[in-house]
Formats: structure tokens, C-alpha cells, sequence
């Protein structure tokens, strides 16, 4: 406290890592978490509290929503344009195309759940695990290994939800022509209809990319997350990249989020071409999802204080 007290105008002091407080990561309401001692003990040497933290946004911690009970408190500038965007992506221009894959199944359910239960996406493009998973509620059998892999991340669970999501649905949801395959060590592509193999699915093929590429190329608005395949395995690398170029040189507005999102938008070149990849994570995830962000309703909390509403 000595040392904020006698900072001079240009110093800067960084603190320890707020995770490592005990009291940090418990779930509170805002009123409770301006009680905590981080909150009483540094509120008092303050002005203002910026949160430029968006991902944590959805986190109902003390250093995310505690200080906005007794602080003016604004956004910071990566926290301003991480809402701005990924907003956009909520009030689509149309048509908006969601291509979604990747092995974390749950969240990317949770977004269909959301974009398709409020008419916000006019096409999801699946890949992935996801696309499996759709396959199997589709009546198509995988084949074993693809079973095993779903059952092992414990999916099976999830698929009554794909089910009705695709009961309702179907017509939006686009699934993959073709896949690529190892056999015998090399890579082949197969089509659809050649299931069961008892191969893994590793990648999607090039009827997919061309079909999914028509989409992305007609898209007023385009939200991606996640690769087509298993993209960190040479020789099945081809889908995703290609399908990350294609939303990237559409003239669609284009939002890409998660973390194998942002490692393969710099694989595949394209950083420049796309509107914002967010680097939330979990908070991008639970934004598009429509799920409460306490950080940012903090955020608007301390707006309407200062503004005596």
C-alpha cells in the first residue's frame, strides 16, 4: 500500500498474479466480492478501475466484478474491442455462416444451441469431432474407432442434445461429403457414403471444402471456431487450412475465435484478411453462447451508477 501511495506521475506497479489469492476464483455476487480484502484493501488508493480482462469476462471473480461495486470502472481497449466485435457477430448481417469443429464438443454445442434458437445463423459448416457426432444423430454409421474416440472424451453424452439440436434444425446443418483417412500409413480420401470404414476420420475432403466454400463465399457474416480435423497431423492438415482461407477471403464480416483457431489463422497466413480473432477462449465461447458475463455486466453496472440510473 506504501508503495501505490507513493507512486509519481509514469510509475506503473505490477501486482502478484490475483489467481493465486484464495479468495479469488470463488463465485460471488458483486456486492459480495467489493467485501473481499483485495477489493477493501486496494479500492481505497484509487481513482478508477479499467478491466481490459475479457478473457475472463465470464468469470464472477473478485478482481473481475468486485471493484466495479465501489469504483468507477471502464473497459480497456482489448475489452472494448472484444465486445464491439464479437457483438456484431450477434446482430448478424445476413446470411451468417458458422463453421464450427474442434475436439471441445460441449461448447460448440452450446453456440448452436444459441445461434440456431434465436434464428441468428443461417448455415452451420461442421467439422471435427462435432461433425462426427452430427453424422452418428443423422442416422450414418461412423465406424468403430470414431465411436471409441467420441466415447472416450465422454461425447455420448452430448449426443441427445445434437440429436434435437439436429431434429429442429437440419436444414442449417451442413455435414462433411468426404473425409481423409490413414490407410496403411497414408492419407485417402473416402466419401460418406463409404462408412462404416474402421478408420478414423481425420480430415474433411475436397467435395467438402468445395461445397463448405460456397457458403463462406455467398456469407454476409462469418463466425469460425475450431479445425476441420486432426490439423496438427502432417498430411491431414489440407481441409482446415484451405476452409480458414476461404472464410478469410470471403467479404463477409469474419470472426474467428479459440485457441487452435489463432494458432492455425497464423499456420494458414490469413491474420490480416479477418475482421478479429479473439483470444478469449472460454469467455468468446460463452458470449456467443448468450451466457451471462459478469465482467462486463460489472462494467455496465458502474456506467449506470455514474450516470445516476
Amino acid at each position: 500500500a506504501r508503495a501505490i501511495k507513493e507512486m509519481k506521475p509514469g510509475d506503473v506497479i505490477l501486482l502478484e498474479n490475483v489467481r493465486y489469492l484464495a479468495e479469488e476464483p470463488v463465485a460471488r455476487s458483486m456486492e459480495e466480492q467489493a467485501k473481499t480484502r483485495l477489493v477493501q484493501n486496494l479500492a481505497p488508493l484509487a481513482q478508477i478501475f479499467v478491466n481490459d480482462a475479457f478473457a475472463a469476462a465470464q468469470r464472477p471473480h473478485a478482481s473481475i466484478i468486485g471493484f466495479a461495486a465501489v469504483l468507477p470502472s471502464y473497459a480497456g481497449r482489448l475489452m472494448e474491442r472484444e465486445v464491439k466485435k464479437m457483438s456484431r457477430a450477434l446482430n448478424p448481417e445476413h446470411p451468417c455462416v458458422y463453421m464450427l469443429g474442434g475436439a471441445k464438443v460441449e461448447d460448440t454445442i452450446k453456440i448452436m444451441e444459441h445461434s440456431l434458437g434465436k434464428g441468428l445463423v443461417d448455415t452451420v459448416l461442421t467439422g471435427g469431432v462435432l461433425a462426427n457426432i452430427f453424422l452418428m444423430v443423422s442416422g450414418r454409421d461412423i465406424g468403430g474407432p470414431n465411436v471409441k474416440l467420441i466415447s472416450e472424451k465422454s461425447y455420448l453424452k452430448l449426443v441427445d442434445r445434437a440429436r434435437a439440436i439436429y431434429s429442429a434444425h437440419s436444414d442449417k446443418i451442413k455435414l462433411p461429403l468426404d473425409f481423409v483417412v490413414d490407410v496403411q500409413g497414408k492419407p485417402r480420401v473416402i466419401a460418406v457414403e463409404e462408412l462404416p470404414m474402421n478408420v478414423e476420420l481425420l480430415d474433411v475432403g475436397p467435395k467438402t471444402i468445395a461445397s463448405y466454400s460456397r457458403y463462406l463465399a455467398e456469407a454476409k457474416t462469418i463466425v469460425v471456431k475450431g479445425p476441420m480435423g486432426v490439423f496438427e497431423r502432417k498430411g491431414y492438415e489440407r481441409g482446415t487450412l484451405e476452409l480458414y482461407r476461404a472464410a478469410a477471403n470471403s467479404k463477409a464480416f469474419k470472426v474467428f475465435g479459440g485457441g487452435h483457431t489463432v494458432a492455425i489463422v497464423k499456420e494458414a497466413g490469413v491474420a490480416d484478411k479477418i475482421d478479429h480473432v479473439s483470444t478469449g477462449g472460454g469467455a468468446a465461447v460463452s458470449f456467443l453462447a448468450g451466457e451471462p458475463m459478469p465482467g462486463i455486466e460489472a462494467l455496465l453496472y458502474s456506467k449506470r451508477r455514474r450516470q445516476g440510473r
